[in-house]
């Protein structure tokens, strides 16, 4: 019954854009340190780890989250629990403003999230590492750890791994990194033009210059007093905020139904529930396509490419229709 109620309670849930479980091994190692309060500094902004997520020092080298380390260095991470293998990739459109969201989100929470010492479980596990298709195998010696269903790995072997700078300053006690778009942004000499037009010159002498011409320059507001269109980042934003939002929802709602059908004893009670759950999916999938279809509609009213919609729905329909196979082979 334990099994039955592990396999449904995590197979409800889903796999989501921003948190994707990873199995431990079968070792039965458990390693017992203390976490550090470590700083994080990605792309010149301090972010905060999530709750629950820890930095944490073994045998002389700094452990930190794979998923949030990538997430900072704008990666896309993915895990295949058939063959145990964690993939590090360059992101979707649809995933780039999920990783927009979530560095906003860690961001915000830089300075608030708890750095207090507390003790850590460590257990070893065996996992199968890809990075851009490559796989890359941790030095000899250094292991890769499952906490709490996170995989965390050595600072270094994400920067070699990687490709890219990540560094542990011990002095400061911060991890500091950066992302191949930011390193070749600030090549470039950062972004590019302003957010005002620049001012158009003056008229000529008093014996009757030329008015001078107005300003241009990309960005720049109108001073006829319309309204700004908005941008395509804030649509695209806004979209996934409410997906993010009705996807928990859902999870949470289909998880408690589950549970509810592990517990029922009759068959009338796990006949109702399976009509929940059918129904709750149902409702799930309708919400979406209101989302979706507002977004398009602000998409075309602005002239932008409604492209990105098609990976929301992909990535949406996969997640559900997973959901309801589990419904259909669990609760008969």
């Amino acid at each position: 019954m334990k099994c039955k109620r592990t396999i449904i309670s995590a197979a409800l849930l889903g796999a989501t854009l921003l948190s994707v479980p990873v199995a431990a091994s079968a070792a039965t190692t458990t390693i017992a340190v203390e976490s550090k309060p470590i700083a994080m500094e990605f792309d010149g902004k301090k972010l905060g780890l999530p709750s629950g997520q820890v930095a944490f020092m073994y045998q002389s080298k700094v452990y930190i989250p794979l998923r949030f380390a990538s997430y900072a260095l704008q990666k896309e991470v993915g895990y295949d629990a058939k063959t145990k293998t964690v993939s590090v990739a360059e992101p979707t459109s649809a995933q780039k403003v999920a990783l927009k969201e979530y560095m906003a989100n860690a961001a915000a929470s830089a300075g608030r999230t708890s750095q207090a010492v507390t003790k850590v479980k460590l257990v070893p596990t065996a996992v199968k590492l890809v990075f851009d298709g490559v796989e890359k195998k941790l030095p000899t010696g250094q292991q890769a750890f499952n906490v709490n269903g996170s995989i965390y790995v050595p600072v270094r072997f994400i920067s070699e791994a990687v490709g890219t700078t990540v560094l542990w300053d011990a002095k400061t006690g911060t991890v500091a990194g950066e992302s191949k778009a930011y390193r070749e942004a600030q090549a470039n000499g950062g972004a590019s033009g302003g957010t005002n037009g620049s001012a158009g010159s003056t008229g000529g002498s008093s014996s009757g210059g030329s008015p001078g011409s107005t300003g241009s320059g990309s960005g720049g507001g109108s001073t006829g007093g319309g309204v700004t269109a908005p941008s395509y980042e804030s649509i695209t934003s806004s979209a996934y905020s409410k997906l993010d939002a009705l996807r928990t929802s859902c999870k949470s709602n289909l998880t408690n139904i589950g549970l509810s059908y592990l517990s029922a004893t009759t068959d009338e009670q796990k006949a109702t529930l399976v009509t929940q759950a059918n129904g709750a999916i149902s409702s799930c999938k309708a919400q979406f396509e209101s989302i979706l279809s507002d977004t398009e509609s602000q998409l075309k009213a602005n002239g932008y490419s409604t492209d990105v919609l098609n990976e929301y729905r992909t990535t949406f329909n996969a997640e559900m229709d997973a959901g309801q196979a589990l419904v259909d082979q669990y609760m008969k």
